[in-house]
């Protein structure tokens, strides 16, 4: 499951796969990707989106990361953070330290990842709705992941915006 889930990432194909918290729709971090998953979604096409990360080189060229910032996201699990972007104004990012989806940005490095539902819906975890989106092919289900979504912090403005 894991190395057709990367082929088909690295072929720049929408995926479904289970992540920290929920299951995201994601692709290889890139703003065409980005507008890809925006409409796979029924959303504006240019709605900023998470990048999951497993190690901060992944990052470096994405967001503005100094030592507090690193040490914030270290310690504060399945939270997404907003920092200042590198080439855009604000990025939300998020550290991924363990199971499936920690794999498999090991071997393609960042990328997005946003819910995997409709804008505007709630989420469900609700296969054939995974199905309609990207596809019977491009779903790698597990099972009831029984999560909930991250966290998301700014921290250029120390808030939560859902804690």
């Amino acid at each position: 499951m894991i190395k057709k889930a990367i082929s088909k990432l690295k072929a720049n194909e929408a995926v479904i796969i289970p992540t920290d918290t929920i299951y995201g729709i994601s692709m290889l971090y890139s703003d065409k990707n980005m507008t890809h998953i925006n409409r796979l979604k029924k959303r504006r096409e240019n709605q900023e989106l998470i990048v999951l990360f497993t190690r901060f080189r992944q990052i470096k060229n994405i967001v503005v990361i100094n030592k507090y910032s690193k040490k914030f996201i270290k310690s504060n699990h399945k939270t997404t953070v907003i920092l200042k972007g590198v080439t855009k104004s604000n990025v939300s990012v998020r550290i991924i330290r363990d199971g499936i989806i920690k794999r498999i940005i090991k071997k393609t490095g960042p990328i997005y990842s946003s819910s995997a539902n409709i804008s505007s819906q709630p989420y469900l975890e609700d296969i054939d709705l995974f199905y309609s989106i990207v596809g019977n092919d491009n779903v790698f289900y597990i099972g009831a992941l029984n999560s909930v979504p991250s966290k998301i912090y700014d921290y250029n403005k120390k808030s939560y915006y859902r804690n």
